[in-house]
C-alpha cells in the first residue's frame, strides 16, 4: 500500500523540480526601437534567479513543448527559388554532393515558413521539386538513410504523387517504395476553438475548425490562419493504428511569437485585444509550460511619461502578485532596472520603483510609517534615559559632600562625592545616551528604508497610468 504513496510523492517532487517559472514581453504591434536593450539588465537579473527568459529560454520552452512560429521572418522568395534551381541543375550536371548542399537550405526554410506557401501556392511544387532532387542527390552521395527520410517527407506531404521509374527513373523510385514501405496509416485529429481558422497539414488545406484525416505515420507539420492573419505551426507524430490529437488556441497561437532576435511573448493587434486576452493568455501559458510563475513586461505610461510595467502573476492561484514600473523618459540607471526585477521575484522595493496594484501589504501606502512609529519608542526611552542620567549627574556635581544628602543620607552623599568616581561615571553615561538620543532623531536608522512612491494602476489613465504604447 505504501509503495504508490511513495511513488506518487517522488512524481510530486519531480514536478515540483523541473517547473521553472518565465517572464516574457507584451506589445500592441511590433516593440519600439531600444527596448531589448532596457530589458536586458532585467532578463539577466531573472536569469539568474532561475526563470527561464528570451530566445533560448522560454522560447526554446515554447517551441518544443508548444508550437513554432508559421515564419521565421523576412524570406527573398526569389532568391529561395533561384537556390533551388540551382540545386537542380547542379543534379543534373552529376555535382551531386554539391546539389544535396545546394539544396538543404531553403528546402528546410519553406518547411520553417508554410505561411509563405500559403500565400504563394507555387512554392508548393518549389518545395516539391526540391526535396525529390535532395533525395536523389544524397542516394547518388552514399547517404541512403538521410535519403529515406527526406523521401518519407516527400511521400507525407504529397501522397498523392507517386515516384515512378516512368517519371523519374529507377533509382528514385527504388528509394520511394524503400521509404513507403516503412510507412503506417494511423489518424490526426485537430480541434480549432474557431470555426473560421484555416487548417493546413503539411501544406494542403485540409479544412477550416476542425477534421480528422487518415495520415501516414510519421512527423507531420500542422499549420493554422485565420484570413491573412498569421498563426503557428505544430508538429505532430502519427502512429500507424492511433488517433493522434491537437488541439489549438486559435488566439493564442495568433498572439505568440517567438523571434531568433531574442523576444519572446505576447503580441497583440489592438488595445482591445490586449485588455480582452492578455491576462487569460500569460495563465494559459503558465499552464502549458508547466511554470508556477509568469513574470510580463509591456510598455506604458506613468504620470504621462514613457514607462516600463511588470507584473508577476500566480499561474496556480490565477492572479496577479506584485506590479510595478519603472519611468524611461531617460534611460533608467542598470541598478533600477536590476531592483526592478528583484522587486517583481520578492525583494524590496528600490526607490526609483512605482508600485502598482497589486501592492504587498507591508508596502503599501502607509506602511513605512508604520514601521518607523513601531520603533519610535526606542528615540523616546533612550532620550528619558539620558534626561534622568543627567539630572542625577548634575545632583551629585552640585552636592558640598558635608552631609547635604539630609539625615536620611548620613555620610553616604560625602562617601560618594569624595571617595568614589561615581559623580563622572553618571556624567559620561548621560552624554552618550545624549549622543545616542541625538542620531536617532538626526539619523533615523528606520527612515533608510526604501520609501517608493506608491501609485494605482487604472488602465487608460493619463493621470497616472497607462498600459501599452512604446518606451
Amino acid at each position: 500500500m505504501r509503495w504508490w504513496i511513495a511513488a506518487l510523492a517522488l512524481l510530486l517532487v519531480a514536478r515540483t523540480a523541473t517547473a521553472q517559472s518565465i517572464a516574457i514581453e507584451v506589445y500592441i504591434g511590433d516593440p519600439a526601437a531600444g527596448s531589448a536593450r532596457r530589458l536586458a539588465p532585467i532578463l539577466n537579473v531573472l536569469a539568474e534567479r532561475g526563470l527561464a527568459v528570451g530566445a533560448d529560454g522560454v522560447g526554446l520552452l515554447i517551441e518544443d513543448k508548444l508550437s513554432l512560429p508559421g515564419r521565421t521572418g523576412p524570406v527573398d522568395v526569389r532568391q529561395l527559388v533561384k537556390a533551388l534551381d540551382e540545386g537542380a541543375e547542379l543534379w543534373r550536371k552529376g555535382e551531386f554532393a554539391t546539389a544535396a548542399k545546394t539544396l538543404e537550405p531553403p528546402v528546410q526554410t519553406l518547411r520553417a515558413n508554410p505561411a509563405l506557401i500559403v500565400r504563394n501556392i507555387s512554392l508548393r511544387e518549389s518545395l516539391f521539386q526540391g526535396l525529390l532532387h535532395w533525395t536523389r542527390s544524397l542516394s547518388r552521395v552514399g547517404n541512403p538513410h538521410r535519403a529515406r527520410e527526406v523521401m518519407a517527407d516527400l511521400i507525407r506531404r504529397y501522397p498523392d504523387r507517386p515516384i515512378t521509374e516512368h517519371d523519374y527513373g529507377p533509382a528514385a523510385e527504388m528509394v520511394y517504395v524503400d521509404a513507403i514501405e516503412g510507412l503506417g496509416l494511423g489518424r490526426l485529429a485537430i480541434r480549432v476553438d474557431d470555426p473560421e481558422v484555416d487548417i493546413y497539414v503539411d501544406g494542403r488545406l485540409y479544412g477550416t475548425g476542425g477534421s480528422t484525416k487518415s495520415l501516414l505515420a510519421g512527423p507531420h507539420q500542422v499549420y493554422v490562419q485565420k484570413g491573412t492573419r498569421i498563426g503557428r505551426l505544430h508538429d505532430v507524430q502519427v502512429y500507424a493504428n492511433e488517433i493522434a490529437l491537437l488541439e489549438v488556441d486559435w488566439m493564442l497561437d495568433a498572439c505568440l511569437y517567438t523571434s531568433a532576435s531574442g523576444g519572446v511573448g505576447l503580441r497583440y493587434a489592438s488595445r482591445a485585444e490586449r485588455d480582452e486576452w492578455m491576462v487569460k493568455h500569460i495563465l494559459r501559458l503558465g499552464e502549458l509550460l508547466s511554470a508556477p510563475t509568469v513574470i510580463a513586461f509591456q510598455p506604458g505610461e506613468i504620470g504621462g511619461l514613457p514607462a516600463l510595467l511588470g507584473t508577476t502573476y500566480d499561474v496556480v492561484a490565477g492572479k496577479a502578485r506584485r506590479n510595478g514600473g519603472v519611468v524611461v523618459a531617460t534611460d533608467p540607471a542598470v541598478d533600477d532596472l536590476e531592483g526592478f526585477a528583484a522587486y517583481l521575484v520578492g525583494d524590496a522595493p528600490i526607490p526609483a520603483l512605482h508600485l502598482l496594484e497589486p501592492i504587498p501589504p507591508e508596502y503599501r501606502s502607509g506602511s513605512v510609517e508604520q514601521t518607523r512609529s513601531r520603533h519610535a519608542w526606542v528615540k523616546w526611552t533612550t532620550g528619558g534615559a539620558a534626561v534622568a542620567l543627567g539630572g542625577a549627574s548634575v545632583y551629585l556635581f552640585s552636592i558640598d559632600g558635608k552631609g547635604t544628602c539630609g539625615a536620611a543620607g548620613g555620610g553616604l552623599c560625602r562617601q560618594y562625592h569624595e571617595v568614589t568616581a561615581g559623580k563622572w561615571s553618571t556624567a559620561a553615561g548621560a552624554l552618550a545616551l545624549a549622543a545616542v538620543t541625538v542620531w536617532l532623531f538626526v539619523d533615523d536608522p528606520w527612515e533608510r528604508a526604501p520609501t517608493p512612491e506608491i501609485g494605482v494602476a487604472v488602465i487608460d489613465s493619463t493621470t497616472m497610468v497607462t498600459i501599452g504604447g512604446r518606451f
